[in-house]
């Protein structure tokens, strides 16, 4: 993946983590992905 393709994806999981966390429903970062295991907001 090419650098600036990788920086737009972790901004990405990041961003989704973020809005998830501030509607009580925090993800889980591995070494490939963020996931969450809760119905994610709209």
């Amino acid at each position: 993946m090419t650098e600036p393709l990788a920086a737009a994806v972790r901004d990405n999981a990041a961003w989704c983590d973020l809005m998830c966390r501030a509607h009580g429903r925090p993800g889980t970062f591995t070494g490939r992905a963020w996931t969450n295991s809760a119905r994610t907001p709209l």
